[in-house]
């Protein structure tokens, strides 16, 4: 059973990914100005952005407890800086450095100075690395106890901040965690319920779809002039919405077993790692090189890269013995 569980969030993990990646290509085509349909990629846009990454804190925070519990926190946080701390230094002064370097053929205008920031300025992607090992080593100190009536305030607690931030504090660690410690906190408190999501009912997915799609078209088609806490609620409703229609597709898919997706979830790091190189790159080979301006040529190519060379990357890192591109080589004992 402990398999299956596991196979759920390797499927609901895979979603995301590949919502991630899509999001990034359709945002460097229509940056590098290809001609693409304005209104669908909006609506896509806001789709994406308003659930995709609280997804990801919420399935940390689902095993946070277990592993505080198994590894103590020193252990937990010495596998944190070999897997999370260590890949992110590396690939953002890979990534960061190789944008600097063709910043005349990339949509951006990186600088070396910006890619040295990295310790208090994430860049790219790699802000979610960033805010996720600062809020592992935060609630490795805030979850000193275990219990429903704790884990229960400190999403109160989580609530609280992600409705007024941390003010006066302006800094990015400080801003993040505030806009995403309530789903990490959600994931923790919903923990206990783990074992009861391989087995939903069959009418779940169609009311996690309905709720989802009701909230989107409810935002979308009929926008409200909302700011402050109000503009906050909604937000938090539409993303507790979308974590909810993924693990319900992701229960469903699973019973389809559609490996592949499972395949992709277990390799997500190493996707997310890389994507924005491999997309970047295929993009710029197709409008530079070959003059290509189809945007759905681009948004095709740029999925398929941006999945299938992590993956080949991975295959080869676990096959060729480079296993340091995604986690911290082991010392050996002289």
């Amino acid at each position: 059973m402990q398999s299956d569980r596991n196979t759920l969030f390797d499927y609901a993990k895979g979603i995301g990914i590949i919502l991630v990646v899509y999001g990034h290509v359709a945002r460097g085509v229509f940056n590098a100005g290809i001609p693409i349909d304005k209104d669908f990629y909006t609506l896509v846009d806001s789709v994406l952005y308003s659930f995709h990454m609280p997804l990801f804190f919420f399935l940390s925070g689902l095993f946070f407890l277990g592993t505080l519990e198994k590894r103590g926190y020193n252990g937990m946080m010495r596998g944190k800086l070999n897997t999370v701390f260590y890949p992110y230094v590396l690939w953002s002064l890979l990534q960061g450095g190789i944008e600097a370097g063709l910043a005349s053929y990339t949509n951006g205008t990186t600088s070396l100075g910006e890619v040295f920031a990295l310790l208090w300025q994430p860049r790219a992607q790699f802000w979610f690395l960033y805010t996720l090992f600062g809020m592992f080593a935060f609630a490795g100190i805030l979850y000193w106890k275990s219990s429903p009536l704790w884990t229960g305030f400190v999403l109160a607690m989580g609530t609280t901040i992600y409705f007024y931030g941390l003010a006066p504090i302006d800094l990015f660690v400080f801003n993040s965690f505030a806009n995403y410690f309530v789903f990490f906190a959600l994931g923790v408190s919903a923990a206990p319920l783990k074992p009861y999501l391989a087995p939903l009912r069959f009418w779940f997915l169609p009311l996690a779809a309905l709720v989802f799609i009701a909230s989107q078209w409810t935002w979308l088609e009929q926008p409200i002039d909302t700011h402050g806490v109000a503009q906050k609620l909604i937000s938090l409703g539409l993303a507790v919405s979308g974590i909810g229609f993924v693990l319900a597709l992701s229960q469903r898919l699973a019973g389809w077993n559609w490996k592949w997706l499972a395949y992709v979830g277990q390799h997500s790091m190493e996707i997310y790692l890389i994507h924005i190189l491999a997309s970047s790159g295929a993009r710029i080979a197709l409008q530079k090189g070959l003059g290509i301006t189809n945007a759905d040529v681009h948004l095709v190519v740029g999925m398929l890269f941006g999945i299938g060379v992590p993956l080949l990357v991975a295959f080869a890192a676990q096959r060729g013995g480079i296993k340091w591109l995604f986690a911290a080589p082991r010392m050996r004992p002289a």
